[in-house]
């Protein structure tokens, strides 16, 4: 597929389902929800090498402005198996001003940029969004694709909304009353799980964080109640950001994240310097020492296995192998009084005590690397067809 987008669908009702979809270095959207779009399913795909598998925006102009409502996105694999080029927003699941959105069971994966400015989110709902629901989904923010720009898993709010795109022209809050629950998002390396932008009223509840930094809730207009997750490092409510944590297991601390930030720094710097003064500093020995085998990763890597990074020492004892997408539990999780819905297996959570995190250990094994084994077998399925 060579277009800048594969289908487009800008009326109700619409349903797309068992399809793949491949795009090119240049391909931006493989579904593109419009204007009318309303109560549009998309379920059961397989869709990579885009910079978004499902873009959502409004059609028209003023008060004849319409948007894509009450759409369902579920159990779809959607990732990329190279950097994506040039500077387009990266994001599989990009939906600016949708209401009641519900995003539910899918594996969201290696959406990195090669623009390194820009960061790459899994999915957001943004532009004075309503509602929203972000459930059972397994975000792996780095898989088999490494570097690029800082990627986050889920967000209310993303990176901000140009002011012409807002719905209603209510540019002062980004979502509203959105939901995210028994969520895995995982290997967000760089930079936090979970971004709130301007997100009125959120709730992050019974999602496992592992190998990131946490979750940010930032700007005065943000507001977010935490229960029963289970967290590496931490929460950190920031610019004016307001949050009620209660009842959560958490690792590390989320004061790793500013020394992360400044390695990278550093490493860019030496890096540029062995470039411009090859003669003071030599490229390949500064290469080495901001490469992934040098001793600024080392000390990154110390940090986030210590309880003050990402604390992934006590996440690494408590499931059999989080790194390879098994969130068994080596022994008993803890339990709370009660959750809500469903965990990330699809069973109900019991109402009277609930494990903490996504899985429901209670009521017996919930295989996360299910959806992984058959990720990997569709790339292989694809591999083989171009031989």
């Amino acid at each position: 597929m060579h277009a800048v987008e594969g289908l487009v669908v800008s009326a109700p009702y619409w349903i797309f389902k068992n399809l793949a979809l491949s795009g090119e270095p240049d391909t931006e959207h493989a579904i593109h929800v419009v204007g009318a779009a309303s109560h549009v399913v998309i379920r059961n795909n397989f869709a990579f090498n885009f910079d978004a598998m499902v873009k959502a925006n409004g059609l028209g102009e003023g008060a004849r402005r319409q948007f894509p409502d009450s759409v369902l996105v579920e159990n779809n694999i959607f990732l990329n198996t190279a950097l994506r080029s040039g500077y387009k927003p990266v994001t599989p699941i990009d939906v600016v001003v949708g209401k009641v959105w519900i995003v539910r069971g899918n594996f969201l994966a290696d959406f990195g940029s090669a623009n390194a400015k820009t960061p790459s989110y899994g999915a957001f709902l943004k532009g004075n969004s309503q509602g929203g629901l972000f459930e059972r989904n397994l975000v792996g923010c780095e898989w088999r694709v490494s570097g690029g720009a800082i990627r986050i898993g889920l967000s209310f709010g993303g990176g901000g909304t140009g002011d012409s795109f807002f719905r209603d022209s209510d540019t002062s809050i980004e979502n509203r009353s959105g939901t995210m629950r028994s969520n895995i998002i995982m290997n967000c390396r760089g930079d936090i799980g979970v971004y709130l932008n301007k997100a009125k009223d959120s709730t992050i509840a019974h999602n496992i964080f592992y190998d990131t930094y946490g979750i940010d809730v930032r700007f005065p207009e943000s507001s977010a109640n935490l229960a029963g997750n289970i967290f590496d490092s931490g929460p950190r409510a920031r610019d004016g950001g307001t949050m009620m944590v209660r009842d959560n297991l958490q690792f590390g601390t989320g004061v790793g994240l500013r020394p992360y930030q400044g390695f990278v720094f550093l490493g860019g710097k030496l890096i540029g310097a062995g470039s411009k003064y090859p003669s003071v500093f030599w490229p390949s020995v500064m290469e080495w020492i901001a490469g992934p085998a040098g001793p600024l990763t080392a000390i990154d890597e110390f940090v986030g296995r210590s309880g003050i990074g990402r604390g992934r020492n006590a996440a690494d004892d408590l499931f059999i192998a989080p790194a390879a997408f098994d969130f068994g539990a080596h022994g008993i999780v803890e339990t709370r009084a009660g959750g809500e819905g469903q965990d990330f297996c699809g069973r109900p959570r019991s109402t009277d005590r609930a494990s903490y995190g996504a899985i429901e250990y209670s009521t017996g094994p919930c295989d996360v690397t299910a959806i992984v084994r058959k990720a990997d077998e569709l790339i292989k399925l694809l591999a083989d067809s171009k031989r």
